[in-house]
């Protein structure tokens, strides 16, 4: 794959390492002040019945300020509120509206300039299926080894279009699961997702 070490260019990633007093490996984005977004597969609980609450102080951890876990710069800032978009199913195979927002119980210290931004009101970026983008987080790099990176990875791979995206994902498709017109499909390079 080429996964390729972050290297401190995007310093709003954090690492969710423990929801509800579960270890997780998950990646979260800093989008201001106390808040945090990430993908809302990763508050299910294990038999994905249902989702983890941050619980009381400690259960919930986000480590901000690094991308190196190992790295004395990193910050533990406890969790004291998540909330999983309604739309959000719990199951195994509902990827529409797969994001939660994690409330940290103080502020990251991070100016609004150094958060990304995407322009327009509501929050839409033009992207075409010509595009590439860079994808950054914690987790898995290669098949078969299910030790997670310590450190945030970045891999840089194409827009599909959404043909593609429905063609690889027909289950979600033929149960209607994702609006493909309103999803980013990325990857289509086996070990680069």
């Amino acid at each position: 794959a080429d996964w390729r070490e972050a290297g401190g260019k995007y310093p709003w990633i954090v690492h969710i390492g423990k929801i509800g007093s579960v270890p997780v490996t998950c990646t979260g984005q800093l989008i201001g002040g106390r808040w945090v977004l990430s993908a809302a597969h990763c508050m299910l609980t294990t038999d994905k019945s249902g989702f983890r609450e941050a619980g009381p102080r400690g259960s919930t951890v986000v480590t901000i300020g690094c991308d190196d876990m190992s790295s004395s710069s990193c910050r533990n800032v406890n969790v004291v509120k998540i909330i999983v978009h309604p739309c959000y199913t719990a199951s195994s195979n509902h990827d529409h509206d797969d994001i939660a927002l994690l409330e940290m119980e103080e502020d990251s210290g991070f100016a609004a300039a150094d958060l990304p931004f995407v322009g327009g009101m509501n929050g839409t970026v033009s992207v075409s299926n010509t595009s590439n983008v860079t994808l950054v987080g914690y987790g898995i790099t290669q098949n078969g080894n299910l030790q997670p990176s310590s450190k945030a990875m970045a891999v840089t791979v194409g827009v599909a279009d959404t043909a593609t995206c429905e063609a690889a994902n027909p289950y979600a498709a033929a149960n209607r699961l994702i609006n493909f017109t309103d999803v980013l499909c990325t990857g289509g390079v086996a070990g680069k997702d």
